[in-house]
């Protein structure tokens, strides 16, 4: 089993374990939030030296990345979160609140 840590612009350290009898599937981990995604270790590690070394967009060097799998390295946020901060609105339609 290969593991591999990673830093983001953020400072947010990952810790990339590919999952156990599944080598298309790479668990990532940032404090106690996690989530797995379908890649290999050595696509997330090239993906990541093209987001981080060469520059590319997150969303063209992860482009096999869901949305929300992108949003957690970019920034730390899980999915989870996203939905308790802005799941109402996103529910709703509505852009925000209005005054």
């Amino acid at each position: 089993m290969m593991a591999i840590n990673r830093v983001n612009r953020q400072g947010h350290q990952f810790k990339l374990t590919e999952v156990l009898g599944e080598p298309d599937r790479v668990q990532i981990k940032l404090g106690d939030k996690m989530m797995i995604v379908h890649a290999t270790i050595k696509e997330m590690d090239r993906a990541w030296y093209k987001w981080q070394i060469k520059g590319d967009f997150a969303q063209d060097a992860f482009h096999f990345l869901t949305p929300e799998a992108r949003e957690f390295l970019i920034s730390g946020i899980s999915p989870n979160e996203w939905n308790d901060l802005f799941g109402d609105i996103i529910k709703n339609g509505n852009s925000g609140p209005t005054v």
